[in-house]
């Protein structure tokens, strides 16, 4: 059984280095889409309780500066504001990377704006 949920959030981030804007703090409404096999439970009849994951996306990235631990900012930054801290670059790459595996999902699409989006498949 495969499901497939939805959820978007909102969070700033910046690739330092990266040579253009993006290399500036700057925010985006980010759009995630999960899908995850697996065999549903005995007792509700179900793979994972949806509500699960919402919850994952909101507490680790809704409202937060998300950066790379490497980041000059992250010293200056910790303690003033929610930070998210990544061990590369965040990009829509990475995100979709790291949520694939926390959430032990199928597949994961990350969606940094209306026309870009990174898919991470697992192996």
């Amino acid at each position: 059984m495969r499901i497939y949920q939805r959820a978007v959030f909102n969070a700033a981030h910046r690739l330092p280095g990266y040579p253009g804007n993006c290399s500036n703090i700057h925010g985006h409404t980010w759009g995630v889409e999960v899908w995850i096999e697996d065999d549903p439970d005995h007792e509700m009849g179900m793979v994972v309780d949806y509500r699960a994951i919402k919850d994952y996306i909101k507490s680790e990235f809704d409202h937060r500066l998300i950066l790379w631990r490497g980041d000059p900012l992250v010293e200056r930054l910790d303690g003033l504001t929610a930070l998210k801290l990544m061990h590369g670059p965040p990009t829509a790459e990475n995100l979709a990377l790291l949520i694939l595996d926390d959430l032990q999902a199928e597949k994961v699409r990350v969606h940094e704006s209306n026309d870009n989006s990174a898919e991470a498949i697992a192996e």
